[in-house]
């Protein structure tokens, strides 16, 4: 699947693309990836959009023939959704009237700035660590201090942390 996701857009890096889960029942395949090669410093939201319309028809109801073909051999590909995650993610800002709006591009385009980063944060095996996030860790243009973002814990690889994992974030 991967070499023919990678051939159909034509990258010049296979390693750029990461797959994020494979799921399988009776009927369908969930397959979910990324394209490591776009920025991760800003919303790509142009490219992102470029890929995706790709992989529809014109109309955008329906899959793009040249998606369906690559895979006839191996499966019918019924349907493509986008989700948009990380700084692309569609999200309200918080302002002094609390009335959620977004910016004039309509998402948020820029990763926030780190101001006073965590220092390194001694962890003993079995014990609990409680750490709240500092009012001035960072700052972002369209929203403002720490408290008005939308913070989230990742893994290296920008992948949610799975909910078994032994380090979790409480957003409140």
């Amino acid at each position: 699947i991967l070499e023919k996701i990678f051939a159909y857009f034509g990258d010049k890096d296979p390693s750029k693309i990461s797959i994020l889960q494979i799921e399988m029942n009776q009927d369908d395949i969930l397959f979910r990836w990324t394209n490591e090669s776009v920025p991760v410093r800003v919303c790509p939201k142009q490219d992102i959009l470029a890929m995706y319309n790709r992989m529809k028809n014109q109309a955008g109801n329906t899959v793009a023939p040249g998606l369906v073909s690559i895979f006839q051999n191996d499966f019918r590909v019924n349907d493509v959704e986008l989700a948009f995650k990380g700084l692309c993610k569609d999200r309200p800002i918080n302002n002094k009237e609390g009335v959620a709006k977004l910016p004039p591009s309509g998402f948020d385009n820029s990763m926030p700035q780190i101001i006073n980063p965590v220092d390194k944060l001694n962890v003993m095996a079995g014990e609990l660590l409680q750490y709240q996030v500092p009012e001035d860790l960072c700052s972002d243009p369209e929203n403002g201090k720490t408290r008005y973002l939308d913070l989230s814990l990742l893994t290296k690889q920008r992948l949610e942390v799975t909910s078994d994992n032994w380090l979790q974030f409480d957003k409140k």
